[in-house]
């Protein structure tokens, strides 16, 4: 290459690295991904708030966030468990439901995110079953690969 040719190809490098070094370069992600970091659990009504009696065993043994209890004289009773994910402008807001025990005495269908919620819902046949409580014991996790983010939950039944 020629002399000349070199100045000017310096020069317009010069120029170059102080008009970025001036005005800047940020480099900016159009569609970011939010991370779930919490999930808010909302149970039904009809189930009564037992969390504070969660014991050392059972917080150690089932990781036990929530413990609720439903008494019923019903041979056939429902009742929903929904989830919320933490912050509200997440990305994925859906959540998965596990359980822990699968029994005959109950059915969980869970619904497809329907606003900002996932639910659960439990239908349990008291017949199936002869003791005067039974146990479900179930965790809500997020979906968006943050394993984390769970909840564990344990619901009793009790009849009469």
């Amino acid at each position: 290459m020629k002399k000349p040719v070199l100045i000017i190809i310096s020069i317009i490098y010069i120029i170059a690295i102080a008009v970025v070094g001036f005005l800047g370069i940020s480099a900016r992600v159009f569609n970011p991904q939010i991370f779930v970091e919490g999930i808010q659990l909302t149970f039904d009504p009809k189930l009564e708030d037992k969390s504070s009696t969660i014991n050392a065993v059972e917080k150690e043994q089932y990781k036990l966030d929530y413990k609720y209890l439903i008494k019923t004289s019903e041979t056939v009773v429902s009742f929903y468990v929904s989830a919320a994910v933490l912050p509200n402008n997440a990305t994925n807001k859906k959540c998965a439901f596990a359980t822990q025990n699968t029994a005959e005495y109950y059915t969980m269908e869970v619904s497809d995110l329907k606003g900002d919620y996932t639910t659960a819902t439990f239908t349990v046949d008291t017949t199936k079953y002869a003791e005067k409580t039974k146990t479900i014991y179930f965790s809500v996790e997020s979906t968006d690969g943050n394993k984390d983010v769970v909840k564990h939950v344990m619901i009793f039944i009790q009849k009469g």
